[in-house]
């Protein structure tokens, strides 16, 4: 999704993800893989993206790191 900001909304293209059963030790999901959210500067905000893993996760607690949001410095 995208957030807003004073600049306007900022749309995130590729994330990393990470999970954790006790927020201590975090483990990459897929092996550390970056994720295309499908978004893009053009790309309406209001809908919904969903990213497959390639194998599930049993988890307590998940880390998003925004990794490419084109028109962002």
């Amino acid at each position: 999704r995208s957030l807003t900001s004073t600049e306007g909304s900022i749309h995130v293209a590729q994330v990393q993800v990470q999970y954790s059963s006790d927020s201590v030790v975090w483990v990459d999901v897929d092996g550390g893989s970056t994720f295309s959210t499908g978004l893009n500067a053009v790309a309406c905000s209001a809908d919904r993206k969903d990213v497959v893993f390639a194998n599930p996760v049993n988890a307590r607690y998940i880390k998003i790191r925004a990794i490419d949001s084109p028109g962002i410095n």
